[in-house]
């Protein structure tokens, strides 16, 4: 059996939809997928993977003999962990325990490793995920600890294990020497063909997001982000649309800062075209920006603009009627109107909803030009 990994294809969609499907599979995943996973969040999920910034984002179908039979993917982190990325992956349950996994992750560390700064290669197993962690070990990786008590997942609370790949371990010899092509795969431990591997899903990053191209213009620290925040007036939130196009709006908002975490909050009708996008799929970037001013040089000609911004990713959770209220209070509060007496009598009409932050960058210009 090859295995090979490659980008994905709008035309891989049917394929995606069939492996996430199994309830066996997202059982195993990170919490956020559709259930039932329709082909319609497979499209809209390719897509996304395909606009993302390739020197961020390494996104790859796995193969064997030509079919689409998972996903593997390594994801640049923010900050000073810029040159640092994290692995996620699964594989259709039909192909557990054959070896196909350990070839992929060598394949995309390989990969990524050629054609990126990036210096290190991270993956966070659960630390009872006996066989994902021989994937892991099989690959290359180091084990450096166990994080203890570290997720929580169908109600149970679980130690992750922290395993790690450098660029130029020993453990990447196999791939360096012309595996990442594609071969034959040999099968993995009687343990492991006996079903018993487990897969990981594509990271959920935490705040702030990923390094900025013109370092002196990114903004970093938590403050900065959320005291731009409090200046603007709108925030942008753009959906994962059907048809592969991306789907944006401007809205009022409101905003919460709780233990270093930021939530936004926003209300509508309680129908629309966005709410029916949001339901189906969860995950949203946004964008706000302010502090607008046109600059402009008589003398040479030259102009430019001063602003402030911050862009960023989270997922949309629908709040209970019980909780439309102080929601509604907090939206009032970031316009300075704490105080005014709305009408109590239409919240059953309205939705509230709120973007639970999960990234976050900001960027801003404030210089005057010469003279």
């Amino acid at each position: 059996m090859i295995c090979k990994i490659r980008k994905w294809s709008l035309k891989d969609a049917a394929d995606l939809t069939a492996i996430i499907s199994n309830k066996n599979i997202q059982d195993r995943l990170r919490d956020g997928l559709p259930y039932p996973y329709t082909e319609e969040d497979g499209r809209a999920y390719i897509s996304f993977l395909l606009s993302a910034d390739a020197d961020e984002t390494f996104a790859f179908a796995i193969t064997a003999d030509d079919r689409v039979v998972g996903s593997i993917g390594v994801f640049r982190q923010g900050n000073i962990h810029r040159q640092t990325a994290e692995l996620g992956y699964y594989i259709a349950e039909e192909y557990w325990g054959k070896g196909l996994m350990t070839e992929a992750v060598r394949q995309i560390c390989a990969y990524v490793f050629e054609k990126s700064d990036v210096i290190r290669i991270y993956a966070e197993p659960f630390a009872s995920n006996g066989a994902s962690c021989r994937v892991l070990e099989k690959a290359g990786f180091q084990y450096e600890g166990t994080l203890r008590n570290n997720a929580v997942k169908n109600g149970n609370v679980l130690d992750m294990k922290m395993y790690s790949l450098l660029k130029g371990d020993t453990g990447q010899s196999d791939v360096e020497s012309g595996r990442a092509e594609g071969v034959r795969s040999e099968p993995e431990s009687d343990a492991e063909c006996a079903g018993e591997e487990r897969v990981q899903s594509e990271p959920a990053s935490g705040v702030p997001a990923r390094h900025m191209r013109r370092r002196d213009r990114e903004v970093t620290e938590f403050e900065e982000l959320v005291a731009i925040m409090e200046e603007c007036d709108v925030c942008r939130i753009c959906m994962n649309d059907g048809d592969g196009y991306p789907y944006i709006i401007p809205l009022n908002f409101g905003m919460t800062v709780r233990e270093g975490r930021v939530a936004l909050y926003f209300h509508s009708a309680a129908e629309g075209l966005k709410l029916k996008r949001m339901e189906r799929d969860p995950r949203v970037s946004f964008e706000m920006d302010c502090a607008h001013e046109l600059l402009t040089e008589e003398d040479t000609g030259n102009c430019t603009m001063n602003y402030k911004s911050v862009i960023g990713q989270g997922r949309i959770e629908f709040l209970a009627e019980e909780e439309k209220e102080a929601a509604l209070n907090v939206l009032m509060a970031h316009y300075h109107r704490e105080d005014f007496s709305y009408n109590r009598a239409v919240m059953p009409q309205t939705m509230v909803y709120r973007l639970v932050v999960e990234r976050m960058t900001g960027k801003q210009r404030q210089k005057n030009l010469p003279g």
